[in-house]
């Protein structure tokens, strides 16, 4: 018995336009286990240098091809992903101050990067009196003033909340993990700082 697997790619160019490309079309031994699907498509991947690239896969609902893709390492752990932040109302919480925190840090480096611009543009004028501007904005109306404006920044910030996976909506998978992606700063802003707030029974 001779059996074919396929394997088609489709990605988004930078202008997003939709690409997609035949990688291969080939065949596949009898018995065509979960196993030796996966071990095709693993293969195909890695020769092709796309290990680190394929985010979704879609496939017909045979049993072997839906356990091929289950038993994937790379797909389990984008799930478990999933699922954390979709059970867990602190660690949805804990996700909500990461993306505080980094538009807060991405504000000041705005606000720091205007400042050396304002300085350079001004640096040949010679009445130009740093060390006074500096004194005047560090009264109480400046500060006042500074964290209006963080407050305003803040206030503009929306909050991304991770897509639950439901089996009864075909595309809830491909908004789960694309929501993923949008998420990934705050994720991995999380994985470098929860450690240490649990230390700290945070």
């Amino acid at each position: 018995k001779i059996g074919f697997i396929g394997i088609t790619c489709h990605w988004l160019t930078p202008k997003f336009e939709t690409i997609d490309i035949l990688l291969c079309c080939e065949k596949i031994p009898y018995p065509h286990t979960s196993q030796a699907i996966l071990s095709f498509i693993s293969t195909k991947l890695k020769e092709f240098d796309l290990e680190q690239k394929v985010i979704f896969a879609v496939s017909d609902n045979g049993a072997n091809m839906i356990r091929a893709f289950k038993d994937s390492e790379k797909i389990s752990q984008f799930k478990k992903l999933i699922k954390f932040f979709t059970t867990s109302v602190k660690q949805s919480e804990h996700l909500d101050q990461a993306q505080i925190t980094i538009a807060k840090n991405k504000n000041s480096e705005i606000q720091e990067n205007d400042l050396i611009r304002f300085i350079d543009d001004n640096s040949e004028q010679e009445d130009v009196n740093i060390t006074d501007k500096t004194d005047e904005t560090d009264n109480k109306d400046g500060v006042e003033n500074e964290e209006a404006n963080e407050l305003i920044e803040i206030s503009k910030l929306k909050l991304l909340r991770n897509i639950s996976d439901v089996r009864t909506r075909w595309n809830s998978s491909y908004y789960s993990w694309q929501r993923l992606l949008e998420l990934r700063e705050a994720i991995e802003w999380l994985a470098t700082t929860l450690p240490l707030q649990r230390e700290n029974n945070a």
